[in-house]
């Protein structure tokens, strides 16, 4: 035990400087920092438990802390704007009063020594504990996973490119870990409790499925970048004072969207953004995205990729383009990246590159 602590305190410690090291920290990473500093706090209270105060209630408490905090991360690093609302407070209130309860049960337990622990610390009460943490953790899972799937949905709508950065995927990884890892090894627990066989300690195994949340949190956390902050959207910070054509006609503003994308071919540019296209027209963004949305029932992301997968499509069978690779033909067409090229050319054709030219040349 005193090893497992040890490396799970030491793990948090380096996942906490490795965020740190960033070179430049939102309030999202400081966020981050400090559900890790809560991890670690997990560990030290645990291991004090186990191995010098017993009197400590050997409840769950700054677990309680997870699930809030990774959901306000979500929040933030999802959010065009940088700003917490107050109402969020509410989120901690399951943590504060655990943690009364816990400073309660001590107290009494370090007043009545000579008192059988259970006593003060009845068998009912860690029910309580374990289920609300269960529902907690289940809660802001579902919370977290409908945070991310709206923002994901409004990555396609805004940008034409993606990446790891901007899925969001690896914070349901982390919050799979607390809760389903907390209950699959909780039913295991109780099940051999039943049979009679002490194999599994769910505490242990909490602290397990926690501990490879951190090492997640300290790979994916550090290499996760701002998404709506950043240098992509700074050059747009002066689309306001752009004068706007309107039109009333929607057929009209739907052919001129048309037209500038087959004369112009913007979506040649990888990072190519809804704000960029929007600026180019000098049409109102959300103007843009109802056309490309209602009109064409597309999102941005797709209708920009389509594009460039007949544009790669015609680069391929064209001779001009003989002497390239497919890869770089790709990255010639607008795609940010090879697995990107080669994932939406078959998303769009059913075909590889490489099958689309043999295809081609038969």
């Amino acid at each position: 035990m005193l090893v497992f602590f040890s490396i799970a305190i030491a793990q948090t410690l380096f996942s906490i400087l490795l965020i740190r090291k960033k070179q430049e920290l939102i309030l999202a990473d400081k966020i981050l920092m400090i559900l890790l500093l809560v991890f670690g706090g997990e560990f030290i209270y645990s291991l004090l438990n186990f191995m010098y105060l017993p009197q400590m209630p050997d409840m769950i408490i700054f677990p309680f802390l997870i699930g809030p905090l990774l959901y306000i991360y979500t929040f933030l690093i999802s959010s065009e704007n940088e700003v917490l609302p107050r109402r969020y407070i509410v989120h901690f209130i399951p943590f504060i009063g655990f943690l009364l309860l816990a400073l309660i049960i001590s107290d009494i337990r370090l007043n009545n020594t000579g008192s059988p622990a259970s006593e003060y610390h009845p068998g009912g009460l860690l029910i309580v504990n374990f289920l609300s943490f269960a529902l907690q953790s289940l809660f802001y899972w579902l919370l977290i996973r409908r945070r991310i799937y709206l923002h994901n949905k409004n990555v396609q709508d805004k940008l034409s490119f993606a990446s790891d950065t901007l899925s969001l995927n690896w914070i349901n990884l982390v919050s799979l870990f607390v809760f389903w890892g907390f209950v699959i090894f909780f039913v295991i627990d109780v099940f051999f409790f039943f049979w009679g066989y002490a194999l599994f300690e769910s505490s242990i195994l909490l602290h397990i499925g926690m501990l490879m949340a951190v090492y997640s949190i300290s790979f994916f956390g550090f290499r996760q970048e701002a998404i709506f902050e950043g240098q992509q959207f700074e050059r747009f910070k002066h689309v306001a004072d752009l004068p706007l054509e309107h039109s009333t006609n929607d057929d009209d503003e739907l052919n001129r969207v048309l037209d500038y994308l087959k004369e112009e071919k913007p979506y040649l540019i990888r990072n190519l953004a809804l704000q960029d296209l929007a600026n180019s027209l000098r049409m109102p963004v959300y103007r843009l995205s109802e056309i490309i949305n209602k009109q064409l029932n597309k999102n941005f992301f797709t209708l920009i990729n389509e594009l460039r997968v007949e544009e790669a499509k015609g680069r391929i069978i064209s001779s001009e383009y003989r002497n390239l690779t497919l890869t770089a033909i790709g990255f010639d067409s607008g795609f940010n990246s090879k697995s990107s090229f080669h994932e939406l050319f078959k998303k769009y054709t059913g075909l590889t590159p490489a099958q689309y030219k043999k295809q081609k040349q038969l």
